[in-house]
């Protein structure tokens, strides 16, 4: 693991983004943090929201406090009886999932398993549109289905 696997926790694979860092925190002071957090808090509440009642009920929820801009939602919906991992959930891995969103689609995310079955943490920021979190619910229906 070491230190890249620090960038994959923090939902991404790409060392590039500390090259953006001070671009970064210049657009953040210019928008003002109070704004900058507003935006991101209601946009994980909302993804949130969609996830736990119109995807996958029982979906984790941010608590109150959700400064850090992130959800965890899961477990996936299991898409086999038997065999697979998380207990016989799933015919397919955490690392097929995961380098399939991120090599074919273009999604960063963390995914990870727990005995439960497979969560995501899904980070909300400025950049992001809630109709991406649409699409990444639809992508991983779809891989599920075909594997």
């Amino acid at each position: 693991m070491g230190w890249p696997s620090e960038f994959n926790w923090r939902g991404t694979r790409d060392y590039s983004t500390l090259c953006a860092l001070r671009s970064a925190l210049a657009v953040r002071k210019q928008v003002g943090d109070e704004q900058w957090r507003e935006y991101n808090d209601g946009l994980c509440k909302e993804v949130g929201q969609y996830y736990q009642q119109d995807r996958w009920p029982g979906s984790l929820m941010p608590g109150n406090n959700t400064y850090y801009s992130m959800v965890n939602v899961g477990p996936v919906p299991c898409n086999v009886d038997g065999g697979g991992g998380a207990g016989g959930c799933y015919s397919y891995t955490v690392g097929a999932l995961s380098d399939h969103l991120f090599y074919e689609k273009g999604f960063s995310v963390t995914i990870y398993e727990l005995e439960q079955g497979i969560f995501l943490r899904l980070s909300c920021q400025v950049y992001n549109y809630f109709e991406e979190y649409i699409a990444l619910a639809d992508t991983i229906a779809v891989f599920a289905e075909s594997h």
